[in-house]
């Protein structure tokens, strides 16, 4: 089987037939497929810059990750650099 779309929660083949979207988490399909949202929000950040390296920043706040170390890596330094700047927080 060949999948061709996805709207929302489900998938479609080459032939029609629809699947629900049980793997949703494994990339960054869990927002359903073809969410209008988000459809419209990647848009108009490739209108303006797709990707660079992370050497340089970027005016978003947003952390991208392959997997659940990564984030989990990604938070323990946010928390770190917070409890820097922030001592009395402690």
């Amino acid at each position: 089987m060949d999948m061709e779309r996805g709207e929302g929660l489900y998938l479609f083949d080459t032939e029609g037939r629809r699947y629900v979207d049980f793997c949703a988490g494994i990339a960054t399909c869990c927002l359903g497929h073809a969410n209008p949202v988000v459809v419209e929000a990647l848009c108009t950040q490739a209108r303006k810059l797709m990707h660079c390296s992370n050497l340089y920043g970027i005016p978003g706040r947003v952390f991208f990750s392959n997997s659940g170390a990564e984030s989990n890596d990604g938070i323990i330094k946010v928390a770190r650099r917070f409890g820097h700047r922030h001592p009395a927080a402690q």
